[in-house]
């Protein structure tokens, strides 16, 4: 009888550990991001688009803001963010999410 239930225990916690890896796995793990257009150190305040990249795809965005800043979601890894403002400014620049961390990336525009 003893035998059976340490089975049936075993089994309950294998089942338990592999569905909460499961769920761990295919939530992706995303991290909070800010973006900011700033000019002289401020908000840019101006209309402007961000595009973000991966650098398994440079052609692709995996995310695209249509304002001067606001927040969005990504796995952790690094990316290319493009800001193009209405009157034709392009701004480029890498940047890295982490983690767990306030990840803040801003861009001056001129």
């Amino acid at each position: 009888m003893r035998l059976r239930y340490s089975r049936l225990l075993i089994f309950l916690g294998l089942f338990f550990l592999s569905t909460a890896h499961a769920t761990i796995e295919n939530t992706g793990l995303l991290s909070k991001v800010k973006l900011v257009a700033t000019l002289n150190g401020q908000p840019a305040m101006q209309e402007a688009v961000w595009r973000i990249y991966s650098p398994n795809d440079p052609v692709t965005p995996v995310a695209i803001l249509p304002r001067h800043s606001g927040m969005i979601f990504l796995a952790p890894g690094i990316y290319r963010a493009v800001v193009t403002l209405k009157w034709g400014g392009v701004y480029a620049l890498q940047f890295r999410v982490e983690t767990d961390a306030d990840n803040l990336v801003k861009v001056a525009v001129h």
